[in-house]
């Protein structure tokens, strides 16, 4: 199913219901996936989202760099948390 969405260019009108979503987000891309880092430039266009593009990475970096992406993730969360966001 994913693939589709980059592949095909489907639109399932996942951009239109993302103005819904009124937690705070973060949406953290890789800059070596340069389409993908575009795409998500573009998603967080649609919303309130702060964006964290990761230099030297790729849309894998949950499994390039796990231990920095918990520690952001855990302080994005707090900062939530506390009303900071």
């Amino acid at each position: 199913y994913e693939s589709r969405i980059y592949v095909d260019n489907v639109d399932n009108g996942m951009f239109e219901s993302l103005a819904q979503i009124t937690t705070p987000t973060m949406i953290i891309s890789g800059t070596y996936s340069e389409q993908r880092l575009a795409f998500t430039q573009e998603m967080c266009k649609q919303g309130d989202f702060e964006l964290l593009a990761m230099s030297g990475v790729t849309h894998l970096l949950p499994m390039e760099r796990p231990a920095l992406i918990a520690r952001v993730a855990r302080a994005f969360i707090d900062q939530a948390e506390a009303g900071d966001r």
